[in-house]
């Protein structure tokens, strides 16, 4: 079980740093795609909510402490995604790709609006006119795409995972 959480660790620190380095260069001035996001939305989705808010809870602590944001602030949403992700799955086929794609792009929507709504909470500050209709929606479809396509890798981790006893 310790095993499956640790190969799931070391992709996301993996993940955050190739994210908040490499990629953020990549796409200036446009919505950068969330691999955390996409990540906890396919393990809520294929395991449960419970373990879905366990590695969003931790991926989005991560993220908070590499970016320097308020601790907690990416930790809540992304802890609130994976069980959100992880209730759909438990209610529906996990191999549907379409409900993926779904849960991936209404997931993003719900989970940039909170942040938006927990900074101006925590933070004071909200740009709605920069980020609200063009990047949430351009960073929920690349999301969603991303989703299907790591859809199969993770799955194949989880059947391992389960065959091996690491879950």
């Amino acid at each position: 079980m310790m095993l499956f959480y640790l190969i799931v660790a070391v992709i996301i620190i993996f993940i955050l740093i190739i994210q908040v380095s490499f990629l953020s260069f990549l796409f200036m001035e446009r919505a950068l795609p969330d691999f955390l996001l996409v990540i906890v939305v396919v393990l809520g989705f294929l395991l449960n909510e419970k373990k879905g808010a366990v590695i969003g809870l931790c991926g989005g602590l991560l993220q908070d402490l590499l970016l320097g944001h308020t601790v907690g602030l990416f930790a809540l949403s992304k802890m609130l995604l994976g069980i959100g992700a992880g209730l759909i799955g438990r209610e529906v086929y996990a191999g549907r790709v379409i409900i993926l794609f779904i849960v991936a792009f209404s997931g993003t929507l719900l989970h940039e609006i909170l942040t938006l709504m927990l900074r101006y909470v925590f933070l004071g500050e909200v740009s709605f006119e920069l980020s609200f209709l063009g990047h949430f929606a351009e960073m929920a479809t690349y999301n969603s795409l991303l989703a299907i396509l790591v859809f199969p890798f993770f799955h194949w981790l989880c059947q391992k995972g389960e065959v091996l006893g690491l879950q």
